[in-house]
């Protein structure tokens, strides 16, 4: 606990929470708050499950609410997951946990809008693998359904330059991998 809580301070201002959790999904320790909801499976849960699909990778959520741990302030904070396997032991004996680090939304998103301050009608966006949207500047108009992106062909084409038509007008997508997240 006491090295959790050291770690989560020294990144508090990126960092919602920091957890350790055995394969059985019992928690080992969280920082700064360690009192799961009531009910929860945690094994269960899509962060934990790919982190032992591929025990070698990072695994990136995307944006979402914090939903693990009984916050006194109620305070749930929209984050990005990062779960990853992890070696414990415990009296000699080895075994596998998963670390899970809640990172704050909106350390991306604020810089994400530092970059996208073009006025010509460039701008940068994130998208995991799929094509799923973690950052848009325009993400409220496409909830909305008021824009539409083409994210999810988008993250299909290779790393490079694509022309591309897309609602009647013709375009340029700069696609560029970030290596270990997946993201596009």
């Amino acid at each position: 606990d006491n090295e959790m809580n050291i770690i989560y301070e020294a990144h508090k201002d990126n960092l919602v929470s920091l957890s350790l959790f055995m394969q059985d999904g019992t928690l080992i320790s969280a920082s700064p708050i360690s009192t799961l909801k009531s009910g929860l499976q945690v094994n269960t849960q899509k962060w934990f499950s790919s982190a032992f699909e591929k025990t070698e990778n990072l695994h990136f959520s995307t944006p979402h609410v914090e939903n693990l741990f009984l916050d006194p302030a109620f305070k749930y904070s929209w984050v990005i997951s990062l779960s990853r396997v992890v070696e414990l032991t415990k009296n000699g004996s080895p075994s596998l946990g998963v670390l899970l680090v809640d990172m704050n939304y909106s350390t991306i998103k604020q810089m994400m809008e530092r970059i996208n301050t073009d006025s010509t009608g460039k701008y940068i966006y994130l998208t995991d693998s799929s094509g799923n949207i973690i950052y848009h500047p325009k993400q409220m108009q496409i909830n909305y359904e008021i824009i539409k992106e083409n994210n999810i062909n988008n993250a299909h084409y290779a790393d490079g330059i694509h022309d591309e038509v897309f609602g009647g007008k013709k375009r340029q997508v700069i696609v560029d991998s970030i290596s270990y997240t997946g993201w596009k």
